[in-house]
């Protein structure tokens, strides 16, 4: 695990003596996943079902299952859902790119503009870890060329840059890089534990490289700052009501279904297990209603910036709704949209 992997520190928060340790893959086997994504798939109620679907191993490589996968995305691509994959992307061959094709996303975990820089976070300043910098740039190359040369595929291929003292001063040789090898968007992001924050003066820096990115972009190339520098409203959880866990879920490597990806944590309460009972029913189950109304006291402290806005939002709306009605709410949706 890259060593500042949020992942970590909801591990950190959540594991006790007796539950410490990281859920077990057991989706690896493809009956497993066959199950699993069948119950999605199958899921449906009054016209609506699961739309996206993505995979993200917030202490795991999601292509570590190549097989399992593989089969998925197939599954999935054929019953017509829009399908993303959060990666380190080193793990990329030739059969992986042909399932990659079938996605409509994907966001890689770069970091580093440099092979030394990369080593260093993510695997701990060893020589094999720059090696690993180089086949992670020939993945990307190929997998461009692949996409571009496809007649249908639909993929996006970005990226993340988490800043952190020890590597912001390489953001904008990231994103000329990146632009390069013909990658569409560059995500940058702090580290939401609030461990590892810039200082003023770092920040000021960032900011300028962030100016020299910025003119980089293009109709091929973006550049999203997903949060603001050192706001502690973006890192902890800012809300008392969990609108967005009835919007989205998460399905741990264990098959348990989780109220989102910072509670697949061993020990941790779940809707139920859907290697053992179809999707669709857990998720109207009396466990997931009951588990629903533990929300947000049960979570960790540290929330994600979509997470954290969708609820102040949510939480807006509901507001007006009781202090002024269907209308004025009406009214005030309106306006939120012609922000947008």
């Amino acid at each position: 695990m890259c060593q500042w992997c949020i992942g970590s520190r909801v591990l950190d928060e959540q594991e006790t003596e007796k539950d410490a340790g990281r859920l077990p893959n057991k989706l690896v086997k493809p009956e497993n996943m066959r199950r699993l994504i069948q119950g999605i798939i199958d899921y449906e109620k009054d016209g609506f079902r699961v739309e996206n679907i993505s995979f993200s191993g917030i202490t795991g490589e999601p292509m570590a299952s190549k097989k399992s996968f593989m089969e998925a995305i197939d599954m999935l691509h054929k019953a017509g859902r829009r399908l993303g994959i959060f990666s380190n992307a080193v793990l990329i061959d030739d059969d992986l790119i042909q399932t990659l094709l079938k996605m409509n996303y994907i966001n890689i975990s770069f970091d580093a503009g440099t092979a030394k820089t990369y080593a260093e976070l993510k695997y701990a300043g060893k020589l094999e870890g720059e090696a690993v910098f180089e086949r992670l740039l020939d993945n990307i190359r190929k997998l461009v060329k692949a996409r571009n040369e496809s007649k249908d595929s639909k993929l996006e291929i970005n990226s993340s840059f988490i800043l952190y003292p020890s590597n912001y001063k390489e953001i904008y040789q990231a994103a000329k890089l990146l632009k390069s090898l013909g990658v569409g968007t560059l995500r940058m992001k702090q580290d939401n534990s609030g461990r590892m924050l810039l200082n003023d003066e770092q920040m000021l820096e960032a900011e300028e490289l962030f100016k020299k990115i910025e003119e980089l972009c293009d109709d091929k190339f973006r550049f999203i700052k997903i949060h603001k520098l050192n706001n502690p409203s973006e890192m902890q959880r800012s809300f008392d009501k969990c609108v967005i866990a009835d919007l989205i879920g998460a399905v741990g490597s264990d098959g348990n279904v989780y109220p989102c990806n910072y509670h697949c944590t061993v020990g941790a309460k779940i809707f139920g297990n859907a290697f053992e009972r179809p999707f669709g029913e857990i998720w109207e189950g009396d466990e997931r209603m009951k588990v629903r109304q533990m929300l947000p006291a049960i979570c960790p402290s540290v929330c994600d910036p979509f997470k954290n806005r969708s609820n102040r939002l949510f939480g807006a709306i509901r507001k007006t709704q009781e202090e002024l009605g269907p209308e004025k709410t009406e009214e005030f949706v309106q306006e939120i949209i012609k922000m947008v």
